[in-house]
């Protein structure tokens, strides 16, 4: 069987940042608890958050990350399947993998319709589900279709109660996967991938919601405690595959990389020195810099809470810093762990391998860290956006109209909302 994995990545982070200090002061003059709000803060490691543009939402920014890689490689893409995970869906019924390839064919890149096209949900680790299920489909049609690959996107706008301590968590963004077989960047073995978790109330959102409801601590506690259970189921997948290993600690030594799905800055460095003291590591701070889990997080703490995507911004950021530290030749065969968790919940295991072929990929992403340019976006014009998204469908559109002259030519965006709820997409405007 053809090894599969991951060709590229592409990405795209709204062009406002928001900075959380700014934000804390701001909420402390209208009346919130500005102490509570910058301890939060503080314990959160977070430093700015991503915040998306009047025309944009899940589908316009899945489309974005898509179009970076399809750009990168003219011609024919033989996709054959589209994926989205994602927990801001846009519709109950049509998937937002459809929307982007409507959107994609419009802007020229994207052609042919034998696609499979369909979305995965699963809180923050629906993105993964859906790039473990694409990896299966192109391993089970790999003796016929050798040429096949699968674009996976996770795209997701987070949003929490104003005033909260959560609302300094948010952030938006979207990854776009390339998996392929005898892939360019990563290879993953699907056939590895452990899993563990059960129904639980930390994190949700209800039908009709705008803002997700979390019990901070709880999910907190839930995360370290799927974390533990699945590196268990692991631990026995992998011994029963024939790898050897003495123990948990032993095992985690023949990894060079740990990445943590994060919603925050801090969190999966919590969740990974308890990880390393459950498993006996004599020394877990030193553990944790040899596994460079904290050189992942640098895009975190600046674009915020990406959910689906949050995991594999962290791999993107890593594999970039990676490259600068050590050179083509040092990171090729550098394996990975990675852990994608899900409230609810569920956290999903499994490993991966830089392949032959990243070098070339990740120098085509640009210097670290690699991350689309941000402009400053001050409380009050955050606070409009929000509440510009509350608008009913005439409103909304009346506001379009007046700035679509803003609206930028390289922009795919929400031109407008139907009185009977359907949303309609446009392309960019003018292409270089």
């Amino acid at each position: 069987m053809l090894k599969v994995g991951i060709g590229d990545l592409g990405l795209y982070l709204p062009g406002g940042a928001l900075d959380l200090q700014a934000l804390v002061q701001y909420r402390a003059a209208q009346g919130f608890d500005g102490a509570r709000l910058a301890k939060a803060l503080a314990a959160t490691g977070q430093r700015s958050s991503r915040v998306p543009a009047w025309y944009e939402d899940t589908v316009t920014l899945c489309a974005e990350a898509a179009a970076e890689i399809l750009r990168r490689r003219p011609g024919p893409t033989t996709l054959r399947h589209l994926l989205c995970g994602t927990e801001t869906e846009v519709d109950h019924a049509k998937p937002v993998a459809t929307y982007v390839q409507g959107l994609l064919e419009e802007a020229g890149l994207l052609r042919g319709q034998d696609l499979a096209t369909f979305e995965v949900k699963h809180a923050c680790a629906g993105g993964t589900y859906a790039l473990l299920s694409s990896l299966g489909l192109l391993q089970l049609s790999s003796t016929l279709r050798p040429a096949d690959r699968a674009l996976v996107l996770l795209g997701d706008i987070a949003r929490y109660e104003e005033g909260g301590t959560a609302e300094i968590t948010q952030g938006a963004g979207a990854l776009a996967l390339l998996l392929e077989t005898n892939p360019a960047l990563l290879e993953i073995d699907p056939v590895l991938a452990a899993f563990h978790g059960h129904s639980v109330d930390d994190f949700f959102r209800p039908l009709g919601a705008e803002n997700a409801s979390v019990r901070g601590r709880f999910s907190m506690e839930c995360y370290e405690a799927a974390l533990q259970g699945a590196l268990r189921s692991h631990l026995e997948l992998c011994a029963a595959a024939g790898q050897r290993f003495t123990d948990g600690a032993d095992f985690l030594a023949g990894f060079d990389y740990l990445l943590l799905h994060a919603p925050f800055r801090q969190m999966p460095l919590d969740a990974a020195a308890g990880l390393l003291r459950h498993l006996g590591v004599a020394d877990p701070a030193a553990e944790l810099a040899r596994l460079r889990l904290e050189d992942s997080l640098a895009a975190t703490a600046t674009a915020g809470n990406l959910y689906t995507a949050s995991l594999y911004l962290c791999l993107r950021q890593l594999l970039s810093s990676e490259l600068q530290r050590l050179g083509p030749d040092a990171l090729v065969g550098r394996r990975l762990l990675l852990a994608s968790y899900g409230s609810g919940n569920t956290m999903i295991i499994f490993q991966a391998t830089v392949a032959p072929g990243a070098p070339a990929v990740i120098a085509a992403w640009g210097p670290p860290p690699a991350l689309p340019p941000a402009t400053p976006l001050a409380p009050p014009a955050y606070e409009a956006a929000r509440a510009r998204c509350r608008l009913p469908a005439a409103q909304w559109n009346a506001r379009a109209d007046a700035d679509a002259p803003t609206l930028p030519e390289d922009a795919f965006h929400l031109r407008s909302l139907r009185p009977d709820g359907y949303r309609v997409y446009a392309a960019p405007l003018k292409r270089a």
